[in-house]
């Protein structure tokens, strides 16, 4: 197996370490050793288990990442800015592949697995058969900035020339393919602009054309096979009537020429003719494409629904607002988060990954209704742990899964059923090694009550995963929120805990709801409350905070944050909201709430003609609705403010705490104006974090609570420094 040499930047780090001095005496994460620690002291080292040396940690590949498309560039700090680069006193992070696409190439007796916990593609030999304490070494890894791999959610391999295609779900929004036999850090040979959030891939090869689910605008996109680069769709099924909402894998069947949609059912509406919302997200870099999706900014807002989940079928030349064909849904279908699918056109059947069964469903070919699998591969022989995706190798009669929640791809006769044990296992990590399936943590929150984390996921499987708050290393979930009846979707970039209700709240950006929890739910459990409907004025919703004081929910929406009574349900209207010209921001994507000064902290941009205004921190007084002026705005180049991610208040010591893309937590103080440089940095420049995302504070504790998405991982560092009732630095001090 070709890994990417790395021993000039471990050496370089290793130099660092040993030369940095120690300004803390607390005990740092033995992960960090090696990590440039400016205030850490190096406390042991050990060697690495056997089972670990082929597969190169998620945080290694970060350290490669971070020279080049992990870390964002970021301008030196003003020498004002005290640092505290870290390392982290604890880093919750999953050491192995999360296999979470799978194709079998019965030509060339391989099985092709993305693997989207550590930005892999790898190759395995088709008669791998590892036992349950091993590993099994794969023949080959794509990995590394030139390869374009991140969050691979699908794969197909070409039968006739073993290439490799595999569709980015996030952050890169391209469709990559690779010559046979490519490894390392190779650059494909096509690479494919696409929609943001494309999940699943189909080929037909009869027509030359390419399918692709895209989940947030629900849609399917058509494309040549071949398509390279800029060009364009050849076709577009989105609209009010196609039936999709969340869509996952897609599959065609070539004889009846019809194609397949699983669908979770999260959706909202689109219209052309909807005026475009400034500053929420979009479908991608291509809007002035033909058949290019319509995104969320042509969202209606209000509009949002959970329609539960489906099987959809098409015809094969679908395009516009096309009505599906049938539709497989209810209760007898047992569809839990249905996401990968396969078809058999000898056997004239349909294999569904149902996630949350954990089980493979199959169904006639012809099946429509409320209709029972003809067969469901479940139990606890099968091996069967959240499959995600599923392939067919017709030539020796078997049926592949791979297994996001169980380090390993299973293979199973093809037509297994019931408690049925595999036939062959390959595995990234022993059995007994816990799966944490975090994939792009978006946000975090902190529960004061249990002393618990809770981390929602963005990509695959998106649970709300809870961890204990001393967990360190591959611990395992103490809990998690997840399934169907949750009503929990993809891309929760904002979580917050109410500790005086005792509540969990959450967006729902593909429904436009929010999502109210008990504090201790966990497993399938429906929401208390739901916030959803046209009333509501949801339109793209990415994150919210809560003021548990006032009890009071406020959700940043591009040019306006609304702000909802904490015990809102149903479709109720906003109690009031902030936005206009005045308020000079737009793009508004977090917001914090200062109870003790009244104060909200709203990140967003500069409100600006050109739509091309630079980051901003606007502070209002919490009650501010309509359009006004802000109290104080932090903005400029010395604030370094780079794509602010989720925002957190500590009021007793006056500070504002902020993710930033560039590899830090970045603080000031509540009564900071202008261009000013933060008061304090955490975990960067030059730490362990490469993007950080989700953010919240543990004051008792003394604790900053990060999760980062290029690690997929949640560090802990212990600040006591900064959790003080009143030690803001005055400008002009020193590092």
């Amino acid at each position: 197996m070709a890994l990417l040499p790395r021993s000039a930047v471990r050496g370089r780090h290793v130099l660092a370490a040993a030369l940095g001095c120690s300004l803390l005496v607390t005990p740092v994460h033995p992960d960090a050793i090696g990590e440039i620690a400016t205030h850490g002291r190096l406390i042991r080292m050990e060697p690495l288990p056997p089972d670990v040396c082929s597969w190169p940690a998620a945080a290694q590949w970060a350290d490669q990442n971070g020279q080049g498309r992990g870390r964002r560039n970021a301008l030196p700090l003003d020498e004002s800015t005290k640092i505290y680069a870290g390392p982290p006193n604890r880093k919750v992070q999953d050491k192995y592949a999360a296999f979470a696409a799978v194709s079998v190439d019965p030509a060339r007796d391989e099985v092709i697995l993305t693997d989207e916990n550590m930005f892999q593609v790898l190759a395995f030999n088709r008669t791998d058969n590892t036992g349950p304490e091993a590993v099994t070494k794969p023949k080959r890894v794509l990995a590394g900035d030139a390869t374009l791999i991140e969050f691979e959610s699908g794969v197909h391999v070409d039968s006739t020339t073993g290439d490799i295609f595999a569709p980015n779900n996030d952050t890169v929004d391209t469709l990559v393919v690779f010559k046979h036999g490519s490894e390392g850090d190779t650059a494909p040979i096509r690479a494919l602009k696409t929609p943001h959030g494309t999940f699943g891939i189909a080929v037909d090869d009869r027509r030359n054309e390419m399918f692709l689910t895209t989940q947030h605008d629900a849609t399917v996109v058509v494309f040549k096979k071949d398509a390279n680069k800029d060009e364009a769709p050849l076709r577009l099924l989105q609209g009010d009537d196609t039936g999709l909402g969340d869509p996952h894998g897609i599959a065609i069947d070539p004889k009846a020429d019809v194609f397949f949609v699983a669908n979770y059912g999260s959706h909202a509406l689109r219209r052309a003719d909807q005026e475009i919302r400034t500053g929420v997200p979009g479908s991608g870099k291509g809007r002035d494409k033909a058949n290019w999706p319509y995104g969320r900014e042509y969202a209606v807002p209000g509009s949002g629904r959970h329609d539960g989940p489906s099987i959809t079928v098409h015809a094969i030349d679908a395009k516009g607002n096309d009505k599906p064909l049938r539709r497989i849904a209810g209760p007898k279908t047992q569809l839990n988060w249905p996401t990968g699918l396969a078809f058999d056109q000898d056997r004239r059947e349909l294999f569904v990954a149902n996630d949350m069964g954990p089980s493979i469903l199959v169904f006639d070919a012809d099946a429509v209704g409320d209709v029972a699998p003809k067969r469901i591969l479940k139990g606890p022989k099968t091996g069967l742990a959240h499959p995600t995706s599923v392939s067919l190798d017709l030539k020796n009669k078997e049926l592949w899964v791979a297994n996001f929640g169980g380090h390993s791809a299973t293979a199973y006769p093809l037509d297994a059923t019931g408690d049925r044990a595999p036939l062959r296992t390959i595995r990234s990590a022993p059995a007994s090694a816990p799966s944490l399936m975090i994939g792009n943590p978006g946000a975090l929150t902190y529960d004061s009550k249990r002393e618990e984390i809770l981390v929602p996921n963005c990509v695959a499987h998106p649970q709300i995963a809870v961890f204990s708050r001393l967990a360190d290393g591959n611990a395992p979930r103490s809990r998690a929120i997840e399934g169907q009846t949750t009503l929990l979707g993809r891309t929760m970039h904002g979580i917050d805990y109410d500790e005086a209700r005792d509540e969990i709240v959450v967006p729902q950006q593909f429904g436009q709801a929010i999502l109210i929890f008990r504090g201790a739910a966990k497993g399938e459990e429906k929401p208390i409350r739901v916030i959803q409907g046209a009333k509501t004025m949801l339109t793209a919703l990415d994150r919210l905070a809560v003021d548990s004081v006032n009890h009071e929910i406020y959700v940043p929406e591009g040019d306006r944050v609304l702000v909802f009574d904490l015990l809102a349900n149903g479709n109720v209207a906003p109690k009031r909201v902030l936005g206009g010209p005045d308020t000079g921001f737009t793009a508004a994507g977090a917001v914090a709430i200062d109870n003790t000064r009244n104060l909200i902290v709203v990140g967003a941009d500069v409100r600006s003609a050109d739509g091309a205004g630079q980051p901003m921190l606007a502070i209002f007084d919490r009650t501010a609705q309509g359009n006004v002026k802000p109290k104080r705005v932090i903005t400029g180049l010395k604030s370094r403010l780079n794509d602010t991610g989720n925002l957190r208040v500590y009021p007793e010591g006056g500070l504002v705490f902020t993710t930033q893309q560039t590899g830090y937590v970045a603080v000031w103080s509540i009564d900071d104006n202008g261009d000013v440089p933060p008061r304090y940095t955490v975990g960067g420049p030059n730490g362990l974090l490469e993007k950080p995302r989700g953010l919240d504070l543990d004051p008792k504790h003394n604790a900053v609570i990060v999760s980062d998405k290029s690690l997929n991982a949640v560090l802990t560092y212990e600040m006591p420094q900064l959790f003080q009732p009143s030690t803001l630095p005055q400008p002009g001090g020193g590092r």
